[in-house]
């Protein structure tokens, strides 16, 4: 051990105490090829500054090229470990306004650096290469120190442990990491790197690697990006540990929020050489980045960003500005929560290129435009498990009442460049899963997914919409492409129900191209206007086998509205080869209703029963178009006797079965 004392208080004042510089050597200690210095007592540095090449305002920890000393096995580099040590208020004209590492690791517990100043990187901690830097910076390290030598590590890493507070430090010019910058890795296992401010990692920047089980890393300011962390390369992990503000119950603003970046990634930022990222504990919540882009993390990597909660851990990704997750493919399963987050796009999570959802839960989230849950720019959707909103819901979302909220996609937007887009089950060892859009809210459409791609099928094969609004049109589903509703192999449920929307309550087709419905239910979905179920503005409806029924329509806007379980627009028709369409009510057209530049309605199986119109057509309502039945069955085929006012399967005013 480099040096050891009971019980001592060793105080080292800048303003009182001469501190020799020989050579430009740095601060007021200086420890040659990886030492320990630790303390049974405590050493104090304070008003400290070296202003000749300086590295660490109080303490240098350096090769004295004389050799490298490895441990006994001659493979692993042990860092240097500093403990008992306060350091205020220094300054370095170079790296590390408190403590600077060179080739060396070092780990630090019980360790105070506060007010520092840098005039290069690691306004508190730096570890550099002497590689990476001018030789004649180092021309001082060449001489032989009268400190012991032990051991070097070459990884320039830092561990943050227990007791060790970084706060309040600082740094000129655009340079970064306030409180911590190294060239290796960063582990943090404890303490607290606060109020520190830097260009990129106003709390930390990491050279190739960052890993956090413990700790908290709060109110921290980059004035680029990366407010909490920001990541060279290498691998991102979290296991535990808190960036932000764990106790926060509101989505951060302007003026209140734990760590900020004035671009990107107000929690944590990762650049593009990041090679893998895995969340699988810890807390990322209120943070704040103005620009609206990743709030919580922001990724400029094309890496898959993984938030999951690991065996019994839990992931919290909550209250961030700009939203929770902002990455080119994104991965949320088991134990993540991301919730209360808020952004432009993508209130929880906005994806890039991809999206998969396995388990998790995506809840109470907000864009002011596009996307409340998750939006998707381009490339895939998946969700094979877990909630975009409320599983628990009991009752259709409203504008003061739901969870994840947008003006298009209050659950989620799928944007033009999407390329797939698909609800299936997920098939595991411990069984099947299917995820739920539930109790979100769209100002104008899409209350629980808005696709936008026309060119693409949205596939809702295993999977359950329910409880979503939208003001106007497409309660459950909103979509401009085509769209396939269950498949012809039996799956797991696949249901829509008790969705609502001024048209199109369950589902609203706006695309040139298909609705094809093979099985499942859409059930007790209302529209203030048209469709109850179904609204199809330029799409042929197939129903080939399924059950769509107690879909009613509610209110009065004008002549022309409240029309049809489904309801064919434009110059399109309606298929029935299979299924049900029963128990739904209408103006007009209690089951289906088609308008009067439509293709009709063929007929050639399924059947169509105990569905009521005040007006025409109980079963069916043909306003334009040829009708065609070849087979199948309006009303009850079962019955002997003749329908009466109390019983009866289809009733209208006129045309109880089919009107034209």
């Amino acid at each position: 051990m480099g040096s050891t004392s009971d019980d001592v208080v060793l105080t080292i004042d800048g303003n009182r105490d001469q501190v020799e510089e020989s050579n430009g050597t740095s601060g007021a200690v200086i420890l040659a090829s990886g030492n320990d210095f630790q303390l049974n007592g405590k050493l104090i540095i304070q008003n400290n500054i070296n202003n000749t090449n300086g590295f660490g305002g109080a303490m240098c920890i350096s090769v004295n090229d004389v050799e490298t000393i490895l441990t006994a096995d001659g493979e692993e580099e042990v860092p240097v470990m500093i403990s008992n040590v306060e350091i205020r208020n220094c300054e370095s004209t170079y790296a590390g306004g408190g403590i600077c590492a060179i080739d060396n690791s070092i780990y630090l517990e019980n360790v105070i650096i506060e007010n520092c100043k840098a005039n290069g990187n690691g306004g508190g901690v730096a570890t550099i290469s002497s590689e990476d830097e001018q030789q004649a910076n180092f021309d001082f390290l060449k001489k032989p120190q009268n400190i012991f030598a032990k051991r070097i590590s070459t990884n320039n890493d830092v561990t943050i442990a227990s007791g060790t507070t970084l706060s309040g430090n600082t740094l000129s010019g655009q340079n970064n990491g306030g409180g911590c910058w190294s060239n290796g890795k960063v582990t943090m296992t404890g303490g607290t790197v606060s109020n520190n401010t830097a260009y990129y990692g106003g709390g930390i920047r990491a050279g190739t690697g960052f890993a956090m089980s413990g700790g908290t890393i709060s109110g921290n300011k980059a004035n680029a990006s990366g407010g909490g962390v920001c990541l060279y390369s290498g691998s991102y992990v979290s296991e535990g540990g808190i960036i932000g503000n764990s106790s926060a119950t509101s989505t951060a603003t302007s003026s209140a929020y734990s760590n900020k970046a004035t671009n990107y990634g107000g929690g944590v930022y990762l650049e593009s050489g990041v090679t893998s990222a895995y969340v699988r504990g810890g807390t990322i919540s209120y943070n704040y980045a103005p620009s609206g882009a990743g709030g919580g993390i922001y990724s400029d990597s094309s890496c898959e960003v993984v938030i999951a909660g690991y065996s019994s851990w839990s992931v919290y990704i909550k209250y961030n500005y700009g939203g929770g997750v902002h990455a080119q493919e994104v991965t949320v399963k088991d134990n993540a929560n991301i919730t209360g987050n808020s952004a432009a796009n993508g209130g929880g999570v906005y994806a890039k290129s991809a999206f998969d959802m396995l388990g998790g839960t995506i809840s109470g989230n907000t864009a002011s435009s596009k996307g409340g849950g998750v939006y998707v720019n381009k490339g895939t959707f998946s969700m094979k498990g877990g909630t975009i909103g409320s599983s628990s819901a009991t009752a259709t979302a409203t504008s003061s009442s739901h969870s994840n909220k947008a003006a298009n996609g209050g659950g989620v937007y799928l944007a033009y460049g999407v390329t797939s887009a698909n609800f299936t089950q997920y098939i595991s060892t411990s069984g099947s899963t299917i995820g739920t859009i539930s109790y979100n809210y769209a100002t104008t459409n899409g209350g629980g997914v808005y696709l936008e791609e026309d060119l693409v099928d949205l596939t809702i094969d295993s999977s359950i919409i329910k409880y979503n609004r939208a003001a106007t049109n497409g309660g459950g589903v909103y979509s401009l492409g085509d769209i396939t509703f269950g498949y012809e192999s039996s799956r797991l449920t696949n249901t829509i129900s008790n969705n609502a929307s001024k048209n199109g309550g369950g589902i609203y087709a706006a695309g040139t191209g298909n609705l094809t419905i093979y099985s499942g239910t859409i059930s007790n979905n209302v529209a203030s206007g048209n469709g109850g179920g179904v609204y199809a503005d330029l799409t042929i409806i197939h129903v080939l086998s399924a059950k769509l029924s107690t879909d009613s329509e509610i209110g009065r806007i004008n002549k022309f509205t409240h029309k049809g379980n489904i309801f064919a627009s434009s110059t399109y028709g309606v298929t029935l080869s299979g299924g049900t369409i029963s128990g739904n009510t209408a103006n007009y057209g209690g089951g289906i209703y088609t308008t009067s530049n439509s293709r009709g309605v063929t007929i050639s199986d399924g059947t169509i029963s105990g569905n009521t119109a005040s007006g025409d057509g109980g079963g069916v309502c043909v306003a334009g178009g040829a009708l065609s039945i070849t087979g199948g069955v309006i009303g009850n085929s079962s019955k002997t006797a003749t329908a009466t006012s109390s019983d009866y399967s289809n009733k209208a005013k006129y045309g109880a079965g089919v009107h034209t």
